[in-house]
Parts: structure tokens; sequence; C-alpha cells
């Protein structure tokens, strides 16, 4: 099922259920180990919804969350798995972008080493998230024009493409997935495949477990 069609599908559905089959939808390439977050934007009119069903979708889907801004029309939900952050963060040119981007990562946290692997678990949730969540809640409030580009590297994209976007300002790229593609778009494209394959099949059960394999006309 595409993207277009599920949310055509569940446009028409009350706050609470919409809210838990956009949050499941969003979350299953995390849970199926293809990225190691996601990005969710949802009307505010659900977010009272999004309160009460927190926890228990968190539970569920076994990932964390962070609400990045909460807007006049619309809130902002950041989906994340630590385990896969901590992965994604040891890769060496990851680690320099945040470096360079005013993020404190202490050497001792490099590497594949079990201490280093814990060090960066408890820096992503005491400091990495709480400076990201910052950064863009105040690119959201115009107090700082510039956007913090390196969520990208939060988000799993190629460190390599992250880099050449803010080099290029967005500008100049070989082709566009789900980001920007500046190197290796053949790599790209399957990472994409795999995050698409991932939503699809979570569509595809969300639909049939909510209208008993029937959709609604």
């Amino acid at each position: 099922m595409s993207n277009y069609e599920f949310h055509h599908i569940i446009r028409s559905l009350g706050c609470r259920d919409r809210l838990r089959m956009l949050f499941r939808y969003a979350a299953a390439p995390i849970v199926h180990g293809c990225r190691p977050s996601a990005l969710l934007t949802v009307g505010i009119c659900c977010f009272d919804s999004w309160m009460e069903s927190k926890g228990e979708l968190l539970k569920e889907m076994g990932v964390c969350c962070e609400t990045l801004i909460i807007g006049n029309n619309t809130f902002v939900l950041f989906p994340y798995k630590v385990s896969a952050l901590v992965r994604a963060l040891a890769n060496p040119p990851a680690v320099g972008i945040l470096r360079a981007r005013g993020y404190f990562v202490p050497e001792c946290a490099e590497g594949s080493a079990p201490e280093a692997e814990e060090l960066r678990a408890r820096l992503i949730k005491s400091h990495l998230i709480p400076t990201l969540t910052e950064r863009y809640v105040t690119h959201n409030a115009g107090i700082n024009a510039e956007f913090p580009h390196e969520i990208g590297i939060f988000l799993g994209y190629p460190p390599e493409d992250v880099t050449a976007f803010i080099e290029n300002d967005g500008k100049n790229y070989a082709c566009r997935t789900h980001w920007k593609v500046y190197h290796e778009p053949d790599a790209a494209w399957e990472i994409c495949d795999r995050i698409d394959r991932a939503k699809s099949a979570e569509a595809d059960k969300l639909i049939t477990t909510y209208f008993g394999r029937k959709e609604p006309s």
C-alpha cells in the first residue's frame, strides 16, 4: 500500500484511531531495523489522543519518542530506538558532523566496546536528543534561521550526504529519495525501498485489522 493510499484511507478516522495508525506506520521502519528514528507531523487536534495513547504505543512498538515541537496547527514527534542510534553513532563521520555542529561526544564514547556503547546510549538520552530538540524549537520559533540539518544523522542518512547537503545548501544532489542523495544513489534507493516496504506492510496490517479486510469506500 502506498503512502498516499494509507493516508487517504485513515483521514476520516477519529483522532485516537488515526493517531495510533500514523504512529505505528511511522515507527514500522524503526522496529524492522531499516532506520534508527523518524519524524511524524500530526494535527494538533490529535495531541490529547497522543498524550492518552503514548505509553501504550511506545510499549507496543518498543521505541522511545520525544515531542520536538508543539505548534498552533501541528506537533512533531521523533520516535527512535536507542540501540539503533547507538549503532548509527558508531560511525566516525557521523560523530564528526555532530561535533562540528556543537554537540558533545567525547572520545571515550567512540568505538564498539560495550563501555563506549553504554556511554553513547546515555548521551543520546541526556544530551544529544535534548540538544536537537532545543535547536528544532529555536528554529521553528524564528530565533535562529538555520535548520538543524544534523537531524539527518539521527534519521540514519549517510553522513557524506548530510555533509554534502549542508555544503551545497540542499542543491546539486544526484537524486532525491527520502533525503537528497549526493553519493551512492543505488545504495540510497535500496535503503529507501526497505523503509517503504516496512511501512507498506504495516499499513496493510493496520487497515486489515481495523476494517476487517474491507477498506472504506
